[in-house]
């Protein structure tokens, strides 16, 4: 199985390949995330599921973010259109097998006109349209914007990790949900992708435990290199010491390096008293929706909760 890594370091590499187009591959895992664009009835789904740990100072909290999205035929239209999803956000700080701890503290939810936030550790709430009510598409409606309204409420409204999924889905449906023009752009601003030399392991710059990177017959890695343009003493490019780690691991099912298909991603972003970190795996296997699932909650649900905001009216 291909595999490219794509690693934002500052590790020194002896020599490098040039010539690659990791951004483009990137891109290319983005847009076969799904077929999402159905042209018969039935829906197109995919997950992720996210584990990682934050801390500030000298306290850690671990946490969990199961996140689902769903594509189908819009039943207004009957055409593709319909775009759903759920991201639950757990608090897992102190579980273990003997005391399971899994606390559900915010839920974001699209059930395909409504995009709804649920804070449960407040008991707050907003809302906002990302689509229309009705039979008929109001004027300025623009016909398959539903996925990019979407998730550009929802990269606004998460914050940490669950912002980058908002991230990697906005980046993926740049364009209309029938013809998404996905485009990835770099998580770390002025580094510089390259790949490494396939018998020099790169270390990870700041978690040791996720390298070395390697490239090899069935893998290929590659390394993004900071502060680009930078001139230090004697006329050497300078770099400021590495604040951020992010890996993509991408394969092709096909063996043909022409197929890229997003598996994972590495995230580790270290700040002055604060360093967060996750791992994101896509369509993890026996991994499940819940029942609930692009459900927003009830009247009888909301009982006591409070508006953040009045629910939002489409505006083209």
């Amino acid at each position: 199985m291909n595999r490219l890594l794509l690693v934002t370091a500052l590790a020194a590499v002896s020599t490098a390949c040039f010539g690659q187009n990791p951004e483009g591959d990137i891109t290319m895992a983005l847009s076969n995330l799904s077929p999402f664009y159905p042209t018969t009835t039935g829906a197109n789904t995919f997950a992720f599921q996210v584990f990682g740990t934050e801390t500030v100072g000298n306290a850690t909290s671990s946490f969990e973010t199961d996140f689902f999205f769903q594509a189908g035929i819009d039943p207004r239209s009957n055409q593709a259109g319909l775009v759903q999803t759920e991201l639950d956000h757990f608090n897992t700080t102190g579980n273990t097998s003997q005391h399971p701890v899994h606390i559900l503290t915010k839920r974001f939810v699209g059930d395909g006109q409504t995009f709804w936030t649920y804070d449960y550790q407040t008991y707050r709430y907003s809302a906002v349209s990302y689509s229309y009510r009705g039979a008929t598409a109001p004027t300025g409606y623009v016909v398959g914007s539903d996925a990019s309204n979407l998730f550009t409420h929802l990269y606004s409204a998460a914050t940490g990790s669950d912002a980058y999924i908002g991230l990697l889905m906005r980046q993926t449906f740049s364009g209309p949900v029938f013809f998404p023009v996905p485009q990835y752009s770099s998580w770390a601003t002025d580094y510089i992708p390259e790949i490494p030399d396939a018998l020099a392991g790169t270390p990870d710059p700041l978690d040791p435990s996720a390298g070395p990177y390697l490239a090899g017959s069935n893998e290929q890695e590659v390394v993004l290199y900071g502060a680009s343009g930078q001139i230090g003493p004697g006329g050497l490019p300078r770099y400021p010491a590495p604040t951020r780690s992010v890996a993509f691991t991408l394969f092709d099912p096909t063996n043909t390096a022409t197929k890229w298909q997003l598996s994972r991603i590495h995230f580790e972003d270290e700040r002055p008293g604060d360093v967060l970190e996750w791992n994101l795996t896509a369509n993890p296997p026996d991994f499940e929706a819940p029942s609930y699932v692009f459900e927003p909650l009830s009247a009888t649900q909301m009982v006591g909760w409070q508006p953040i905001l009045a629910p939002g009216q489409f505006n083209g």
